[in-house]
C-alpha cells in the first residue's frame, strides 16, 4: 500500500473532520510530480501495479504513484523553494540535475529526507564542498557523480568516511 503525507496546511481539516482523507485528491507524489513537468523535467513513476513508467509531460496517471525518479535540466522554477516539493518524496531512489547553478546547499539539502540512492549533479555550481560531503554521507546514496560542479579538491577530503556511498565519479569540475 502507499502512505499519503499530508501537508501542514491541510492538518487541521482533518483534526476536525476526520473522513476529509478520503476526499484529499492530491498526494505530495502527485504535487511533486506536477511541480517537475512543469518546468519540461521527466519524471519516473511506481504505480499501483508496481510498473515504472517515465513521463515527460502531462497529463499523470490517474490513482496513487510514487516518485522514484527526477530529471530536473536548467529552468526558473528550480529554486531552492522548489527543490522543497521533493522532500517528503520518500521512494525517490534517483535524481539527476543538470545545469541548476540557483540552487545551492540549502536545496540540495531538501533531497536528504528522501531515500536518494543515486545523485547526479552536471554543472551545479551553487553546491559548496562541504555540502557534497554532507551528501556522501546520506544513508540510502550508493552512487554520486559531479560534473563540472565544483571548483575545488576540497570536497574529496571528507569523503573516506561517506556512509554507503560505494561510487563516487568527479569530472569536468575546476581541479
Amino acid at each position: 500500500g502507499f502512505r499519503v503525507v499530508i501537508p501542514v496546511e491541510f492538518a487541521g481539516v482533518l483534526l476536525k473532520e476526520p473522513d476529509a482523507l478520503a476526499k484529499f485528491p492530491v498526494t505530495i507524489d502527485r504535487r511533486a510530480a506536477e511541480w517537475v513537468l512543469s518546468a519540461n523535467g521527466r519524471v519516473t513513476l511506481k504505480l499501483e501495479d508496481g510498473s515504472l513508467r517515465e513521463f515527460n509531460a502531462g497529463p499523470l496517471p490517474e490513482g496513487d504513484f510514487r516518485i522514484q525518479g527526477v530529471f530536473l535540466q536548467d529552468h526558473p522554477n528550480f529554486t531552492n523553494a522548489g527543490m522543497q516539493q521533493l522532500r517528503f518524496c520518500d521512494e525517490l531512489r534517483t535524481v539527476t540535475l543538470s545545469l541548476l547553478t540557483q540552487i545551492n546547499d540549502e536545496g540540495f539539502a531538501s533531497l536528504e529526507a528522501c531515500s536518494v540512492e543515486f545523485l547526479t549533479l552536471h554543472k551545479c555550481t551553487g553546491l559548496s564542498a562541504g555540502a557534497c560531503r554532507t551528501i556522501a554521507q546520506w544513508d540510502s546514496l550508493i552512487g554520486l557523480s559531479l560534473e563540472s560542479s565544483l571548483d575545488s579538491d576540497d570536497v574529496l577530503n571528507g569523503f573516506p568516511k561517506a556512509g554507503r556511498l560505494k561510487q563516487l565519479t568527479v569530472h569536468g569540475s575546476g581541479f
